[in-house]
């Protein structure tokens, strides 16, 4: 549900900047460096679940 959002623009920006990045992978890094910044884990949180997602549904 969230990535989806994410994809419809009804998310954190960051969180946005960082699923649109995957498309132009030499930005991946510094939206990733970006969103890591994001709370106290919930950036990390964020890419660990965008991680596990990509890996699942390939």
């Amino acid at each position: 549900m969230m990535l989806r959002q994410a994809f419809e623009g009804q998310f954190n920006e960051v969180h946005q900047d960082l699923i649109l990045s995957l498309s132009r992978p030499h930005k991946v890094k510094e939206k990733a460096d970006v969103c890591q910044r994001i709370g106290h884990t919930s950036g990390t949180d964020f890419m660990v679940g965008v991680a596990v997602y990509g890996y699942t549904h390939k």
